[in-house]
């Protein structure tokens, strides 16, 4: 396995790892957000974003080489998908890059399902939170046609 190629496998799987936690901490972050537990969601919002990090200084590491790669092939880099560089490469690396751009390709779908699904969950959670504070805000008394009951909030100070 020529050293660029070598370089960019072990980048490429550096990213599905931390893909495949990323997925783990959306499963994670879906149960928080069934069971309301506000502190684990925030923990697991950080460790998301720690992830995410990691995953565009991998990326930026791997896009220069893969401008190297391009510059020596006579190419353009967005020329170099997966399937190209397997195409430039030896057959045990072309295999490297395919196994790995299938577990990326099914992680990703994977992700998109659990975070659109998280982002319903974090909507109605919201949705839930403003409703209990309108009822929590009502005015004392409104329902009194005269008004001749003092106006004030039941729990919560309307004014901030």
């Amino acid at each position: 396995m020529n050293g660029i190629f070598a370089s960019i496998v072990g980048l490429l799987q550096q990213e599905l790892d931390l893909h495949q936690e990323l997925l783990e901490l959306a499963r994670q972050e879906q149960r928080d957000l069934v069971s309301g537990s506000v502190q684990d969601l925030a923990k697991v919002v950080q460790e998301q974003e720690e992830r995410i990090y990691k995953i565009r200084s991998l990326e930026s590491a791997r896009l220069e080489l893969i401008r190297m790669l391009a510059q020596k092939h006579g190419l353009k880099p967005e020329e170099l998908t997966l399937s190209r560089l397997a195409s430039l490469a030896d057959e045990e690396t072309a295999d490297r890059f395919s196994h790995l751009q299938r577990a990326m390709v099914q992680v990703l779908q994977e992700l998109s399902v659990i975070s659109k699904a998280n982002a319903l969950l974090a909507q109605q959670a919201l949705g839930y939170t403003r409703t209990l504070l309108e009822i929590l805000s009502q005015e004392e008394g409104a329902y009194d046609p005269q008004r001749k009951r003092n106006r004030r909030s039941i729990l919560v100070d309307r004014e901030v």
